[in-house]
């Protein structure tokens, strides 16, 4: 057994021990595809819906700042998470959330609707009559940039236009406030998270691994991400305090 299969078994036996000694903590789960090449299996993404909706309270992204604190149910919240807007996001994903009752976040680059994702082997996007389904079902449709660039990598100007021009066709088109944001790929700083918050979201996502801490920073969350891939224990580990020491050991160099 080489040396980074020792530290994931490790890794996931500290995530185990955690999760008995430790009380849950808010989670945000992150997809992309689900059923595509590539993606998350739909068997696997059905169980993992399973254990999630028994185990938390599902809520929607720009909801969990107001769920956090208030009172109520007394399960940890979790939110679903779908970066870039996949087709199979609709044909696959949302009956099975349906299905169970969960409300999701879907987050689309608004100038990309109805085409294909020209780095994921031309991945066809879902179109304006999906994302207009989807708020018509109460699902959230969160911005995710008008074209997908990296943030950082844009001047000022360029990079408020893509963060406010996002916000600002998405709500053109659906007819609802859209106050939640993913950075694509990640990326940002500080004069990016400005800019987000300037631009009138309250909520904002990266793709760094935790949970929610207890003092979040509300425009720059971290994410579980559900990798293809994974079996049923490493995505359990992923939703228990022990994951901060998991990546620590398995994501290491």
């Amino acid at each position: 057994m080489n040396a980074r299969a020792i530290a994931k078994r490790v890794g996931l036996l500290a995530c185990r021990c955690a999760a008995l000694a430790s009380p849950r903590r808010p989670a945000v789960l992150l997809y992309h595809s689900v059923g595509g090449e590539g993606g998350v299996p739909a068997s696997a993404f059905a169980r993992q819906l399973d254990y999630v909706v028994e185990h938390f309270r599902v809520v929607v992204l720009s909801d969990l700042p107001g769920v956090l604190k208030g009172a109520g149910d007394s399960r940890t919240a979790a939110c679903i998470t779908f970066d870039d807007g996949y087709r199979d996001n609709v044909e696959v994903a949302l009956p099975l959330l349906e299905a169970r009752g969960v409300r999701a976040t879907f987050f689309l680059i608004s100038r990309l609707l109805g085409s294909s994702f020209p780095s994921r082997g031309g991945h066809p996007l879902m179109d304006a009559g999906d994302a207009r389904e989807l708020v018509a079902r109460g699902h959230e449709v969160g911005a995710h940039t008008r074209t997908h660039p990296r943030l950082t990598r844009l001047d000022a100007a360029g990079a408020r236009r893509e963060i406010e021009g996002s916000k600002a066709e998405l709500e053109d088109l659906l007819g609802v406030a859209v106050t939640s944001f993913a950075y694509p790929k990640g990326d940002h700083s500080d004069a990016v998270r400005d800019a987000v918050g300037n631009a009138g979201f309250g909520v904002a996502v990266t793709v760094r691994e935790g949970l929610v801490g207890p003092e979040p920073d509300w425009l720059a969350l971290p994410r579980a991400s559900a990798r293809p891939g994974e079996g049923a224990l490493a995505f359990h580990c992923k939703l228990h305090p022990g994951i901060d020491l998991y990546e620590r050991l398995v994501r290491r160099p």
